[in-house]
């Protein structure tokens, strides 16, 4: 895998629904997560933060944190499982990949 630095959340969201079908709810979780997985993982102090898994933000919602970005993409699912057929994720650096399969391990 190449050792591409992650800006682009959709990535990330296609490498978990390639691997599970979720509703959009589960999803927001998921990268949720995964952004804190990563932040514990590749930063040695909380002061200092340097490396970040991408670079979208989330608010404080109802029913957790969301990313506005990834809800406005998918909020026509409603509950409804969401999956992808098909996808590439060679440009994940292994540092992402790790964080990634872990978080997902965690949950299934």
């Amino acid at each position: 895998m190449k050792n591409v630095a992650v800006s682009d959340i959709k990535l990330i969201v296609n490498w978990f629904l390639y691997h599970q079908a979720m509703t959009h709810k589960k999803l927001q979780k998921m990268l949720y997560f995964s952004y804190g997985i990563y932040l514990a993982e590749y930063n040695k102090s909380d002061s200092k933060i340097n490396d970040v898994l991408f670079l979208n933000h989330f608010e404080a919602w109802a029913h957790g944190p969301v990313d506005p970005y990834v809800y406005q993409i998918f909020k026509n699912y409603g509950i409804s499982l969401i999956s992808l057929e098909e996808n590439d994720y060679s440009l994940l650096s292994d540092k992402v990949i790790y964080v990634l399969e872990k978080n997902y391990g965690y949950l299934f």
